[in-house]
């Protein structure tokens, strides 16, 4: 998201969470299917983007960002909507 505006990034970056943005929710999810397969949390790429998909698909990606936001004193109204 080079040269990409801070709410236009902080957009799409939600996007992404929320499941939705196709191309850049895949590029999100090969590259942690990657660093999974890389840490050996899982033997083939393929496993790995499972998990990554089952997170943001499922919004427990999203669900993990809110928590985040919550313990550190963030403003989740970006996170609405």
């Amino acid at each position: 998201m080079a040269n990409v505006p801070p709410p236009e990034a902080a957009r799409r970056a939600l996007a992404v969470l929320r499941g939705e943005d196709g191309g850049l929710s895949d590029t999100v999810a090969i590259n942690a299917a990657a660093g999974l397969l890389v840490a050996g949390r899982v033997a083939r790429l393929d496993e790995g983007m499972e998990i990554a998909r089952d997170l943001l698909d499922g919004g427990r990606a999203l669900e993990l960002l809110r928590r985040l936001a919550t313990a550190t004193g963030g403003d989740l109204t970006i996170l609405e909507g």
